[in-house]
């Protein structure tokens, strides 16, 4: 009895690591590992990398585990958000405020970079769901729903397609907005100057505690990859090889940046798509 779930808890494992692998490489570029029934041991692999490169790719994205256990996890990121929040422009007392913080980087979720072209474009699912929400709530406020005596009158579904058809185009998309153009690199790109979000999020990466910080991005791996870009965008940066010399440096940058613009000024420092590209600012996630 024993023996069989062994033999079919492996046959498991086995179809679950293809299809992975399948996912991964749907175009084969990684050899006949992921497209034959049944795969070539690893040592017949021209190089040792290819097979070590295969095996080691990781099976959760690079964005997810920061959604759920690193820098933007989820039930911790928000807080110091709303923490940058209160020391910019005052107290978050307003609700939908709360859920532009919780739902505003839960678009890392599946991609596999932070800076990438997926991981750019993060803000896309926030504003998405923000768009929608902030439709309903103008759906709600219609006379369909309510009277001026704070009695609901009667609700006719026929009506309901029509009535939130007029909620979205009477809906000034101020909630998402706030989501998306959190991103500099997407406010340059629409030509709008960054939402208010986006320098509480850039001043809740100062208000981390160095040791919390470096424990979240070492456990997922992020710090990697910004340390990368730093020093593909910074070659005579050696000195910031070190962890902690590299962190006390992006605060600083980062810092200044919050000091110069949370005021409204115009965004001088966030250069084009092809500039970023060839010169990411500090490493900085945007």
């Amino acid at each position: 009895m024993i023996r069989q779930l062994k033999i079919r808890w492996t046959r498991l494992l086995a179809w679950c690591l293809r299809r992975t692998m399948q996912s991964l490489d749907p175009g084969g570029e990684l050899g006949p590992f992921t497209h034959t029934s049944q795969p070539i041991p690893f040592w017949e692999y021209e190089t040792t990398k290819e097979a070590l490169d295969l095996i080691t790719k990781p099976l959760i994205p690079l964005g997810t585990r920061s959604v759920l256990c690193g820098y933007h996890c989820f039930f911790i990121h928000p807080w110091f958000v709303a923490v940058g929040w209160w020391k910019l422009y005052g107290l978050p007392w307003q609700p939908w405020l709360w859920i532009v913080f919780i739902v505003h980087d839960l678009g890392y979720w599946g991609k596999p970079n932070m800076d990438g072209d997926e991981g750019e474009k993060h803000p896309w699912f926030g504003a998405k769901v923000l768009y929608k929400v902030q439709t309903f709530w103008v759906l709600l406020h219609q006379p369909v729903f309510y009277r001026k005596d704070g009695l609901l009158s009667s609700v006719r579904w026929w009506q309901l397609r029509g009535r939130w058809l007029n909620a979205r185009v009477n809906c000034d998309m101020k909630w998402g907005n706030m989501s998306l153009y959190h991103s500099r690199f997407l406010a340059k790109k629409y030509m709008v100057q960054p939402s208010r979000l986006c320098w509480a999020d850039k001043k809740a990466i100062t208000l981390y505690p160095r040791w919390f910080y470096m424990a979240l991005v070492r456990l997922t791996g992020e710090i990697h990859e910004y340390m990368r870009d730093y020093k593909l965008t910074n070659p005579g940066a050696a000195e910031f090889s070190d962890m902690k010399l590299w962190h006390t440096n992006m605060c600083e940058y980062v810092a200044s940046l919050v000091e110069r613009f949370s005021d409204g000024s115009e965004d001088t420092a966030t250069q084009d798509r092809g500039a970023a590209r060839s010169a990411r600012d500090d490493g900085v996630w945007l």
